[in-house]
């Protein structure tokens, strides 16, 4: 398959995602793709301004805030996942990390943490510190991301803090499919979060 039609393709991937989607050329890896050939287009992508490169192998579309008169930057956990997915890791937020996902805390974290099966590793995304550290698989593959994330932000509330009005943010952030995955994966966790789980899950 030649260039052109590889990055035209590529370019149809990324229209087909959010406007804050982040990538890397492992996701679009295909078996008629050459590897090489993939991190060629991007390249070339990238010296055309059609996408910004955040670090290495890590990319996204540049969006232009005309009110700021200035590009967007990157969404730090949409670049945590990139590289995960780049690296194969498991990763979860940690607990102020995943208020501030979960939009319980309007304060911008002066550092993103994620708990990964993979190293320890730290990033700077933009002056933004963006850091993963090492723990076994089985701790952040064991539940669903979303059941993962919801309960690194219980834990950051502290079980005396939680209240009606957080189980109602809770619940009002989840569909009915994660809804079903919170009632099962409240199994596995210790009996306190098992209870905040399954009144998000009910909406009680």
């Amino acid at each position: 398959m030649e260039n052109k039609s590889i990055i035209d393709s590529i370019e149809k991937v990324i229209r087909s995602h959010d406007a804050d989607w982040v990538f890397s050329a492992k996701d679009f890896s295909r078996p008629e793709y050459d590897p090489t050939t993939v991190r060629q287009c991007l390249n070339r992508l990238e010296s055309q301004g059609k996408i910004k490169r955040i670090i290495t192998g890590i990319y996204y579309s540049p969006r232009f805030n005309e009110l700021l008169n200035e590009v967007i930057s990157p969404s730090i956990s949409k670049t945590a996942e990139a590289i995960a997915r780049k690296n194969n890791w498991s990763i979860v937020p940690d607990g102020e990390t995943a208020l501030n996902i979960l939009g319980l805390s309007t304060q911008v974290p002066s550092q993103w943490r994620y708990a990964s099966s993979g190293p320890n590793t730290e990033y700077d995304i933009y002056g933004v510190a963006l850091s993963f550290y090492h723990v076994r698989s089985r701790e952040v593959a064991s539940v669903s991301r979303k059941t993962a994330i919801i309960v690194q932000a219980i834990k950051a509330i502290g079980e005396e803090k939680i209240d009606d009005r957080t189980i109602n943010h809770f619940s009002q952030s989840i569909n009915t499919a994660d809804r079903n995955t919170l009632l099962q994966d409240s199994a596995s966790e210790p009996e306190w979060i098992a209870k905040i789980l399954k009144r998000i899950a009910l909406d009680e």
